[in-house]
């Protein structure tokens, strides 16, 4: 039975999925409950309440995700989620869940800045930070080269977030990309310097990539502007320098 539904449905479930199903712990694709229907030849007991995007997991959180793609939960569901993920940890840990609750997440990437363990990070930087490609490393040389104060994954403070950009030089923030998709990302950094410029309308924003990339992204930023490391270097002099800061 297990392999006539797989076969006849074109979606693959492991072996153990049904049951997962049948206590409400997972939600069966539409096209393997149809399936099972005609296989078995009966009717769904009642009709279907409700038809979830077969990636409706992946998309459900994120203020990002949710401009991108749309999503089925309010503000008040995902507060509820919360709550409930709250209880469920305050239950299983007691007072002591909010520090298996630190240790296990990563709050907008601050537990990898401090703890350097992220074994992505394997380019260095002029002073000496551990960097995730030669794209940020050159950024940074180009900035230090030129006597330029800056300041590497700084944490900027917005709303209830605290977000981490490339760099901060005075009031510029600078995110560096090369990602191939450069109209999602273009959406991604939009999104991340909206959300910056509501609590600093001062901050201007920079994208740097690399020359290939360089038109995909001028159009899908807008009004930010988009440069090289060349055309960075070339432009070294418009850069403020942060006061108090040391190369």
């Amino acid at each position: 039975m297990y392999l006539r539904v797989v076969k006849s449905s074109g979606k693959e479930f492991s072996f153990a999925a049904p049951r997962h199903w049948f206590r409400g712990e997972l939600l069966a694709p539409v096209e393997v409950i149809d399936c099972i229907c005609r296989v078995s030849d009966s009717k769904a007991s009642r009709p279907y309440q409700s038809v979830m995007s077969e990636v409706w997991g992946q998309r459900k959180g994120g203020v990002v995700r949710n401009r991108l793609y749309g999503s089925n939960l309010t503000r008040e569901t995902r507060r509820l989620g919360g709550l409930r993920g709250r209880k469920a940890l305050l239950e299983k840990y007691g007072e002591n869940f909010s520090k298996h609750w630190k240790d296990i997440s990563s709050k907008g990437g601050l537990r990898t800045l401090t703890t350097k363990k992220n074994l992505m990070r394997k380019t260095l930087g002029p002073k000496g930070e551990l960097m995730f490609n030669d794209l940020e490393a050159d950024t940074a040389n180009a900035l230090f080269a030129a006597g330029t104060k800056y300041r590497y994954e700084p944490q900027i403070r917005a709303g209830n977030r605290l977000l981490v950009p490339d760099f901060i030089v005075g009031d510029l923030v600078i995110e560096c990309t090369r990602w191939v998709n450069a109209k999602e990302k273009s959406t991604t950094l939009r999104a991340k310097f909206e959300m910056i410029s509501q609590d600093h309308p001062s901050y201007k924003f920079l994208v740097v990539t690399v020359p290939s990339f360089k038109n995909r992204y001028a159009q899908g930023m807008g009004e930010i502007r988009v440069t090289t490391v060349e055309g960075l270097k070339s432009e070294f002099r418009e850069i403020p320098n942060i006061s108090g800061e040391q190369n």
